[in-house]
C-alpha cells in the first residue's frame, strides 16, 4: 500500500488453492483498502486487481472509489485517533471503522467528481504500472551486468 495510490502487486501471494479456500474474502479491483492495525493504520490505496487481504486491511467496495480514497486520505489523523494502543501498535477496530464519518456531497456532485477523478486516477495507475516495468527492467539489466552476461 505504500507504493502509490494503487496496489498493483504484493510481496505475499496466495496459491490458487489458498485463494479458492477463501473466496468469501475476495475483493474486486477498484476496492478501497485501508490499513487498520499498526504503524501503517490509516494508509489508504485502491486495488488495481482482484485481491484478497488479511485482517489488517479493511476493504470498501464502492462505486465511488476515488472519492472515498480522498475522503480517508485527507482525514488520516482523524482516522488514526479512533484507534486504541500506541502509535506503533494502533488498532482501529471494525466498529470504529464502520462508524468513521465521511461527508458525502449530493449525488450529482459526487458523480461528477468521480467521473473527473477516475480519468486522473487511470493516468496515475498507468504511470505506476510503467514505473513498475522500468524497475523490473532495471533489476534485470543490473543483474546481467553484474554477472558479466
Amino acid at each position: 500500500m505504500r507504493s502509490g495510490v494503487f496496489v498493483i502487486d504484493s510481496e505475499a501471494k496466495l496459491s490458487f488453492a489458498g485463494a479458492d479456500s477463501q473466496k468469501n474474502k475476495s475483493i474486486p479491483e477498484r476496492s478501497v483498502l485501508v490499513a487498520c492495525i499498526g504503524a501503517n493504520a490509516g494508509e489508504v490505496a485502491i486495488s488495481a486487481i482482484p485481491a484478497q487481504t488479511n485482517q489488517q486491511i479493511n476493504a470498501l467496495i464502492t462505486e465511488f472509489p476515488c472519492f472515498v480514497y480522498h475522503a480517508i486520505k485527507n482525514n488520516t489523523d482523524n482516522f488514526r485517533s479512533m484507534g486504541d494502543g500506541s502509535s506503533t501498535m494502533l488498532n482501529v477496530n471494525k466498529t470504529s471503522f464502520e462508524n468513521f464519518p465521511i461527508a458525502l456531497p449530493d449525488g450529482i456532485m459526487l458523480t461528477d467528481f468521480e467521473d473527473s477523478a477516475s480519468e486522473l486516477f487511470s493516468l496515475v495507475l498507468e504511470n505506476q504500472m510503467e514505473i513498475r516495468k522500468l524497475e523490473t527492467t532495471k533489476q534485470l539489466l543490473v543483474s546481467r551486468l553484474s554477472s558479466g552476461n
